[in-house]
């Protein structure tokens, strides 16, 4: 007896599902955007206009959220120089000059990163580790509660790197998988 393939669940879609009655295409929607019919392709030049003209121009001190293109995590992204570069780290770069070192990373004062906030008042340059401490002290970690890590747990992380794999990593400290990989490459 043949099983019975599964449409998506989308009207006029044809494909197959992938997972929650969605085809893969619609997923991915749904998941970055909260919305399986979200299509969010701005025309040639929008974002770069909006970056400069908006962007760079704001005195607010209330967050400036990013209405374009994000990462898995939220975060926004600017197509630059034939990447894809994350707005936040290069709007504090333009403002505050370059990091002290290839390790630091533009955080955010509001604790709203992750929920594509552009305010360059908002960033500073910051170590892995004090970026971290931001994190707890929000409440923040790409939108999920954050569980407290001191510095020695960080440390058990990356030491943990080559002894076993992630996911048990993951399952021992209450994170995703793709999160210790970040920890453990101090990304």
């Amino acid at each position: 007896m043949a099983v019975k393939e599964l449409k998506c669940s989308v009207d006029d879609c044809h494909q197959s599902q992938c997972a929650k009655g969605l085809c893969r295409k619609h997923y991915w929607r749904a998941r970055k955007y909260g919305d399986p019919l979200v299509i969010k392709k701005a025309p040639n030049g929008e974002c770069q206009d909006y970056y400069h003209n908006v962007v760079v121009n704001y005195e607010g001190d209330d967050c400036l959220p990013w209405p374009y293109a994000l990462n898995d995590d939220g975060y926004p992204l600017l197509y630059k120089g034939g990447k894809n570069v994350i707005v936040s780290r290069f709007l504090c770069a333009e403002t505050y000059g370059p990091p002290p070192t290839d390790d630091h990373q533009a955080a955010h004062s509001c604790g709203n990163g992750h929920l594509a906030c552009v305010n360059k008042k908002h960033l500073r340059w910051a170590t892995f580790e004090e970026n971290i401490q931001d994190r707890i002290i929000h409440g923040s970690r790409g939108g999920k509660p954050h569980p407290r890590l001191s510095s020695s747990q960080i440390e058990n992380i990356v030491s943990l790197k080559s002894v076993e794999p992630q996911y048990v990593t993951a399952r021992r400290y209450g994170l995703p998988p793709k999160k210790i990989s970040l920890i453990q490459r101090a990304k």
